[in-house]
């Protein structure tokens, strides 16, 4: 939840600041974009956006080869995240619907379940009971 807050943060920042200003911005936003499409696959992306966001400082603080270096190892992660995202977002879709079926055959499951273990104990509790024939009688 708070890698999608600060990736929303790092948009908002990075709309705000002109196009023109920096080659940063060519580098950046593929990136951002590539996040986005990570997070809304359900892809964890905090670490990423930690990153991009120490290479952004770096290059405001005018170490334009370190920030370089760091956006070249960012832009490599995201693509190797890309390549398993797909597979994470099928991953929770099973998961999520497999959920839903098992909640949902909770009551068929009941019915069928609970009248059956009710005899099972009945039995047991009086297995040991004696019936007895009863001769003659009005009856």
């Amino acid at each position: 939840m708070r890698g999608a807050l600060w990736l929303t943060f790092m948009l908002l920042v990075l709309s705000v600041v002109p196009a023109f200003c920096d080659p940063l911005d060519d580098r950046v936003s593929p990136i951002i974009k590539d996040l986005e499409y990570l997070s809304g696959k359900g892809v964890d992306v905090s670490n990423v956006t930690r990153s991009l966001n120490a290479a952004i400082r770096l290059y405001e603080a005018n170490r334009t080869s370190e920030a370089a270096s760091l956006l070249d190892n960012i832009s490599s992660e995201v693509q190797s995240l890309k390549a398993t995202a797909e597979e994470v977002s099928f991953r929770k879709a099973v998961t999520k619907y497999s959920l839903a079926a098992l909640v949902l055959s909770l009551p068929l499951v009941a019915y069928l379940a609970i009248p059956r273990v009710y005899v099972y104990v009945w039995f047991r509790l009086h297995r040991g009971w004696l019936v007895e024939k009863r001769r003659g009688g009005g009856e």
